[in-house]
Formats: C-alpha cells, sequence, structure tokens
C-alpha cells in the first residue's frame, strides 16, 4: 500500500499502521462530502473499531469538515484522508461534467450520495487497496469483517450491496473486492451523470446490465421465503426471489439495507416509531428480533423467523440515532 505524506493534516501526523492491522488486508471506509461532519460520525467509526479491532478505517472528508474532527481519530486510530488530495480520475470529471447537464435531481445532497463512489474509485487507485468495505456515515456495524471475508472472496469477486427490491440498492454496506470492479461502476456512474437517476436507482440499472458484476448480500432469509411471499407493499414481486437470501446460511447472518434499522429505530420523521418500508420485499414486522451479549460483552442484534437465529452484521440507522444502537 501506499503512504502519502498528505495523510496528516496540520499539526497530526500520519497515524502509521501497526504490526498487526498489517496482517488485516481489507479495510472499511466512510465518505462524507460537505464542509461538516455529522454529529453521530464519531458513533459510527467508535462502532466500527470496536468489532474491528485490527482493521485500516479509513474517513475521507474535505479538509475543513476534517480538521475539528482529528482528536477523534487519533483516539479510534482512524486514517483520514482528505479528498482534495486524491487526484481525481478520468471517471470523476466525466461525472462531474455530465451532473451540470441534469434538469432534475440537481441538488447536493443528491450529487455527494453519486459522488461518493467516484471519491471511492479515487480512493482505491491511489492508494491501490482491495477488499474495500464502504459503510454509510448512519450505519452501525456488528461484525468483525476479517471472519466473513472468505465468504466474500468466494461468491463475489467484484461487487456486492444490499438491494431490497429489483428496482433499488440501498447502499449502506458495499464491498468492492478490487480497484478494477469499482473502476467499472466508477464510469457507468459517471457516463449516466446527466440522467435523472439517484444512486439507488443506478446501482440498481447497473445490476440490470452487468449482473455479473454486482452481487446481491442476504437481506432476508431462506425461512422467511418460504413462509411468506416476497412482495413489497406496493405490489412489487422478484424476478428471482433467491437472491434476496444469497450465501445466508454460510454468512449465518444478514445485511440490512434499511428495513431492519428503519423498524427498530424508526426514520428521521418518526424516531423511535417502528417504520416497515413500503419498498421493501419483506415485512420486518413478522420477524423476531434479540440482543444478545457476545464473548466480550458486546450487544450484537438478531432476528429469526422459525427457528433459527441469524445475526444481523448492520443496522442502517435512518432515526440518525446511532448512540441507541451502539454495543
Amino acid at each position: 500500500m501506499k503512504k502519502h505524506k498528505n495523510w496528516s493534516i496540520g499539526s497530526v501526523g500520519i497515524f502509521f499502521l501497526t504490526l498487526a492491522s498489517t496482517l488485516w488486508s481489507h479495510n472499511i471506509t466512510f465518505v462524507h462530502i460537505g464542509p461538516t461532519l455529522s454529529p453521530y460520525q464519531h458513533t459510527a467509526l467508535a462502532q466500527a473499531r470496536l468489532f474491528n479491532p485490527g482493521t485500516t478505517i479509513y474517513l475521507l472528508a474535505s479538509t475543513k469538515a476534517l480538521q475539528p474532527f482529528l482528536p477523534i481519530c487519533k483516539k479510534l486510530k482512524v486514517q483520514p484522508i482528505t479528498l482534495e488530495s486524491l487526484p481525481q480520475t478520468k471517471e470523476h470529471k466525466e461525472f462531474l461534467r455530465n451532473f451540470s447537464k441534469r434538469t432534475k435531481y440537481v441538488g447536493k445532497f443528491v450529487r455527494y450520495t453519486l459522488e461518493r463512489f467516484l471519491y471511492l474509485h479515487d480512493f482505491m487507485q491511489e492508494y491501490q487497496v482491495e477488499d474495500l468495505f464502504h459503510l454509510e456515515n448512519d450505519v452501525m456495524l456488528y461484525v468483525n469483517l476479517q471472519e466473513l471475508l472468505p465468504i466474500f472472496r468466494t461468491h463475489y469477486n467484484s461487487l456486492a450491496a444490499v438491494f431490497d427490491n429489483d428496482n433499488r440498492c440501498i447502499p449502506s454496506f458495499l464491498y468492492s473486492a478490487h480497484k478494477n470492479a469499482l473502476q467499472h461502476l466508477a464510469h457507468y456512474f459517471a457516463s449516466h451523470g446527466a440522467d435523472d437517476y439517484l444512486d439507488m436507482q443506478l446501482l440498481a440499472l447497473y445490476k440490470d446490465e452487468f449482473p455479473e458484476l454486482i452481487g446481491n448480500l442476504p437481506m432476508i432469509m431462506d425461512e422467511y421465503a418460504i413462509l411468506n411471499l416476497l412482495r413489497t407493499q406496493t405490489g412489487k414481486t422478484p424476478l428471482n426471489p433467491y437472491v434476496y437470501s444469497n450465501y445466508c446460511h454460510e454468512f449465518c447472518s444478514l445485511f440490512d439495507a434499511a428495513a431492519f434499522g428503519q423498524y427498530l429505530g424508526g426514520t428521521h420523521r418518526n424516531q423511535g416509531q417502528p417504520f416497515i418500508n413500503e419498498d421493501c420485499l419483506f415485512d420486518p414486522s413478522k420477524l423476531e428480533y434479540e440482543w444478545r451479549y457476545d464473548r466480550e460483552g458486546r450487544r450484537v442484534p438478531y432476528v429469526r423467523c422459525g427457528g433459527e437465529w441469524y445475526r444481523i452484521n448492520n443496522l442502517h440507522i435512518h432515526s440518525k440515532k446511532l448512540d441507541l444502537f451502539a454495543s
């Protein structure tokens, strides 16, 4: 891995990787675009660090946003990377040119949700990283990803994400096996920069065109599909229901797009009130939930439908009340 002097900001030096962390080949990466980091960002970082003590965790953000956050980065051993220090790839430049031609969905929030994938591409190219796990900033992680890495490497040789129906991917958790995988996605985003799509729609379209390049992570267990038809409240059914429980028995766990987090914690409009996402293919109210303590005394959420319990690897806390779900 290349080391760059721009890892340091101001008087804070480079956070050199320890010998232990070099044994961990994957990384966890958060991206924030904008002048100020969210107040809950430190909770998501601390949670990821709690379950991944030896993993390199990166926080990509602007110099202005990172400056007041450096003490937290140092405490949590998070590697800060300024967005300004990353050379923009040709895909990133093309995306910006095309996005300026949009007729709708032109606000900063929409641009940033799309552009983060271009920054991730810039980052992977510049630092030559592999096995990248990208978490959204309001996501809580409950698993040591080193334990799951062999499953990812066996079944996902390019990209993997959580789709909650055939037409939508909520990229709360995304895996990129290598830089070429994300480069192909970045090229697709750039070429569609002028089209009026949100990130969730564009990822689904990408999967339609290149199903061999991005796979579904399991969001529901097989048992649910046996007892219940996979169908949204709006009546949508999947072409292939089996992909939504891909390898759930190998993972012994599930990944949350948004449904679990919204049901357990509500939304930003209705905090604490169970919310059932009308576009998700399963009904979270039909499941049973339990918080357990692992061997190290950390709280971990579990869910079941029928007999077997499954760990929930991540919760997308749409209410932004991440502290309530800390381990």
